[in-house]
């Protein structure tokens, strides 16, 4: 918290309090730097106080298949795009079924996220934990 509020007034001093006020479009919803930075604050503290305390939330983001899609989840990602893309652009006779062709499409990313996080997501976080690989 006090490292956000310092970076709020570093901020307000820099570009002056009329910019820091002026509204921009985020989407459709006008909003300004204030509102952002208090909603993505008030989420900082809500996620701290749900992993420190034992809540029915905790439990189930700690459910084994949680923590297996959260190192897949990069992948599932970068990946969803370009499947989904690809399925769209063979217009596959089964495919008219859309919930076959959502199936596919998932799980066909799902495959393509999982070997990506073995062959290399999976090594090169192993080279990095036994410093046998520097990244700065």
């Amino acid at each position: 918290m006090l490292f956000t509020l310092t970076i709020l007034i570093v901020i307000i001093a820099k570009t002056g309090i009329n910019n820091y006020w002026s509204p921009y479009s985020w989407g459709r919803l006008p909003v300004n730097l204030l509102t952002i930075s208090v909603i993505s604050t008030f989420f900082a503290f809500l996620i701290s106080y749900i992993i420190s305390t034992k809540t029915i939330i905790n439990t189930v983001l700690r459910l084994p298949i949680l923590n297996h899609l959260g190192k897949i989840s990069y992948g599932l990602y970068l990946y969803h795009f370009p499947v989904f893309s690809f399925f769209q652009s063979l217009q596959i006779k089964i495919m008219s079924n859309i919930y076959i062709y959502i199936l596919v499409n998932i799980i066909t990313t799902y495959v393509i996220a999982l070997l990506s996080w073995l062959i290399i997501e999976k090594p090169i976080n192993y080279l990095k934990e036994n410093k046998l690989l520097s990244i700065k």
